[in-house]
């Protein structure tokens, strides 16, 4: 885990976990190696033999794609992600929802009706009802995109293994295979460190850095961890222990660079 020699391999994944400046450090690596070098962002959901057949002509494939996916369609690149403290990223994410601006904001009552089953709409739905709601109704009202993205979020994307079956659910068996993930990792970064790390990351890819880093899709006006309510951060520590302990096991091992 952090930086391994990647000598024999010179193609990459980056596993982007969402609201850890993802897009800030895409922007680094098209600058350093052109953006044809880059991916266009990919989702695990979009992924099939085909698409990872076209994907493949690029030296960097980017998206939100868990490590199950990225071993399954890519097994001969290295991998590289970069954690953030877990309710730092979840209240980030849902004020991100909040200040979005989508098409149309879909009203409280027409998304408890569908019941939340409409995957097409679960962006949209979960933009409006951050509209609709506070933190903790928010958390508490549980559409399952958000749970998706709130809940051990960075846990379930390292953890998970394809044809493991009922041991998905075993959360101990999530946390430590996510572990192992981070041990096998080609880099590992954390957003708390980001200025030192993104330095570290061009230098572990044989790059040289063009600009400092900025910070893209920063959302504005978002309120301190320490600011939110009591129960809001309550409800976020309990839907957060394992990812506590994945960073916290991530943090002791790499110490502060």
């Amino acid at each position: 885990m952090g930086e391994q020699d990647h000598e024999e391999k010179s193609m990459f994944v980056f596993l982007h976990i969402g609201k850890t400046a993802g897009l800030s450090i895409r922007r680094v690596i098209s600058e350093a190696f052109g953006e044809e070098a880059l991916s266009d962002p990919t989702k695990v959901y979009d992924l099939n033999d085909e698409k990872a057949a076209a994907l493949r002509r690029h030296k960097f494939i980017h998206g939100h794609i868990n490590w199950a996916t990225a071993n399954r369609f890519f097994p001969e690149r290295q991998v590289f992600t970069f954690l953030r403290r877990p309710i730092d990223r979840c209240v980030s994410w849902y004020y991100f929802c909040r200040t979005s601006e989508p098409q149309r904001i879909i009203p409280l009552e027409e998304i408890a009706r569908d019941g939340t089953g409409n995957w097409r709409q679960a962006g949209l739905q979960v933009q409006s009802l951050a509209h609709h709601l506070d933190l903790e109704a928010f958390l508490k009202f549980r559409h399952y995109h958000a749970v998706r993205n709130l809940e051990n979020t960075m846990t379930k994307m390292l953890g998970f293994r394809d044809g493991a079956g009922e041991k998905n659910d075993d959360k101990q068996f999530l946390l430590e295979q996510a572990k192992q993930a981070l041990n096998e990792m080609g880099f590992v970064g954390f957003l708390e460190t980001i200025n030192s790390d993104i330095i570290r990351l061009i230098e572990w890819l044989d790059g040289h850095m063009i600009n400092p880093l900025g910070r893209e899709n920063v959302t504005p006006k978002r309120p301190k961890v320490d600011e939110i309510s009591d129960e809001a951060r309550t409800l976020l520590e309990e839907m957060n222990d394992l990812d506590h302990q994945l960073y916290d096991y991530a943090w002791k091992r790499l110490g502060n660079p």
